[in-house]
């Protein structure tokens, strides 16, 4: 092929991998029984275009290739890779986005956004992206670092270019030190020296007896997160609460520590890798054990995750029905919700009907509903299966967030339109349901029997009381939810001693030990 034809093959590849991109950005996040398909597709191209600018670099920079077209294409595929791990529940999907942004890093590939504004944005959110990661994989030293790379960035980016999403960026570097602050009651990382090996959670270990006796199969198919307490430490549209669980519902493997095996790496994407290799590997999930090359899923499945930010009652129940819908029927669902009760607000509170509408918390763009033919493949849940008619008041629910209509009359009927009540949920006991609420009105939730329809329902119910000296718990995260992400964190937490000794934590894990196994 001649220089021309290279340049316009690239093009062409550069185009049809940002179609390809923008199509998966379209997709419904829950609910659609065909978004593997997308998925692989996606990957497919990428790995084309990834192998064929390698094979074709010195080319395509003479007729004009820059190296931030480098690092977007890179930056594209860590996108695939999380949010293929945010579908498939994988963390060594995690690990291969890792390694793509670190590549971009490492490599400098923005390097050219001191002197343009549009590729400035573009670092700066790739920066945000990647301190996601490293969060996830709890490299907690490497998000340091980065948040002051981060931040340097942007103060550079704003003294040249004086932009108006100035105060934007300042806030976000203000969101990642408070989470980064409001996590570290985890006694671990502030015991210098440690060599012990705690268990961060309660996930299950590979190499625990009762895993290898018993062949796996997965009952938790799907695990809804949702989070609406005001004013909570968060990340972007990542609450500290939901972060916990969404690493609670994984098994806990060697691709779960911050580093893992180096030869031993899932899905590397070389210059010697056929073309459709990323596409091969994602779709076969092609781990045995963890080691590459069975062809064969991994033994330990875990739950598909949806984060779902702040969505009103009508659009949860939606979410609910809709992922409901499309499960195995032997299969479980797992509902989390952090939430207030929302006291304050009960004495406007009166009867009400117990299905919300739309309230004007989430940003137009939310409140789109997806493309028909991404939801070609799910019947759309009628009124009558989303509402429970009910005589219960406001206050026996939690709150989901208030109303800034500007209209008092509207106002005091949307007060109590912010509720979700447990009788909402009545109508997803025809499967088997999983509750964990997480709130100072979690009692509330004694109303659902288990039995309702026919399913069992199973409720687990966090204390409506909080010790004041733990203070608020927008500051450090709800503690039921602590307890489930960190036992160690939460009993020192609650004992006072957020600096344990050394022999202090292993009699504590000790004891863990002989009561959980």
């Amino acid at each position: 092929m001649s220089s021309r034809e290279i340049f316009k093959e690239f093009e062409f590849l550069l185009e049809k991998s940002q179609r390809c991109f923008n199509r998966l950005r379209d997709l419904p996040p829950y609910g659609n029984s065909r978004w593997e398909h997308h998925f692989h597709k996606a990957f497919h191209i990428y790995s084309k275009l990834w192998k064929f600018q390698q094979d074709n670099r010195e080319v395509l920079t003479s007729r004009g290739m820059e190296r931030w077209e480098i690092g977007d294409i890179a930056s594209k595929i860590g996108q695939l890779y999380y949010n293929y791990y945010l579908r498939a529940s994988e963390i060594r999907f995690l690990h291969e986005s890792y390694v793509f942004y670190e590549a971009i890093r490492s490599r400098a590939y923005f390097a050219q956004s001191a002197t343009d504004p549009n590729l400035a944005i573009k670092q700066l959110r790739y920066f945000a992206r990647f301190i996601i990661i490293c969060l996830l994989l709890n490299r907690r030293e490497e998000v340091w670092q980065l948040l002051q790379e981060f931040q340097a960035l942007i103060s550079s980016y704003i003294m040249k270019y004086n932009p108006p999403d100035a105060q934007e960026w300042r806030s976000v570097i203000q969101e990642v030190t408070n989470f980064l602050h409001a996590d570290v009651a985890m006694p671990v990382p502030r015991s210098p020296g440690s060599n012990v090996p705690f268990r961060h959670s309660l996930r299950a270990a590979m190499n625990q007896a009762e895993v290898r006796a018993h062949p796996h199969k997965m009952l938790l198919h799907d695990a809804i997160l949702v989070s609406y307490y005001p004013r909570q430490v968060k990340i972007a549209e990542l609450p500290l609460d939901s972060f916990r669980m969404l690493q609670t519902l994984e098994w806990e493997d060697k691709f779960s520590s911050a580093n893992p095996p180096a030869q031993e790496h899932p899905m590397p994407l070389s210059k010697s890798g056929s073309s459709n290799k990323l596409a091969e590997k994602a779709k076969a999930g092609s781990m045995e054990n963890g080691v590459e090359g069975s062809g064969s899923k991994a033994p330990m499945e875990n739950p598909a995750k949806h984060l779902v930010y702040r969505p009103t009652a009508m659009q949860l129940l939606s979410i609910l029905t809709t992922t409901m819908e499309v499960m195995p029927k032997e299969s479980i669902m797992l509902l989390y919700i952090s939430a207030s009760s929302g006291r304050s607000d009960l004495a406007k509170s009166v009867p009400f009907p117990s299905t919300s509408c739309l309230t004007n918390e989430i940003a137009p763009a939310d409140l789109e509903s997806p493309p028909p033919d991404n939801m070609s493949d799910v019947s759309v849940p009628s009124m009558s299966a989303l509402t429970v008619h009910s005589t219960c008041s406001a206050g026996d629910g939690v709150h989901l967030g208030t109303s800034k209509s500007g209209n008092s009359a509207a106002s005091s009927q949307d007060s109590t339109d912010c509720y979700l009540l447990p009788e909402d949920l009545v109508h997803l006991t025809r499967r088997s349901l999983f509750i964990v609420v997480d709130s100072d009105n979690s009692t509330a939730f004694q109303r659902l029997q288990g039995n309702e329809i026919g399913q069992q329902a199973f409720c687990l119910m966090s204390p409506t009381q909080r010790p004041y000296e733990l203070g608020e718990s927008g500051k450090a995260g709800n503690l039921l939810t602590m307890f489930l992400s960190g036992p160690l964190m939460g009993f020192c937490l609650i004992s006072g001693n957020t600096d344990p000794s050394i022999q202090q934590l292993v009699d504590l894990q000790a004891t863990m030990n002989s009561v959980m196994g």
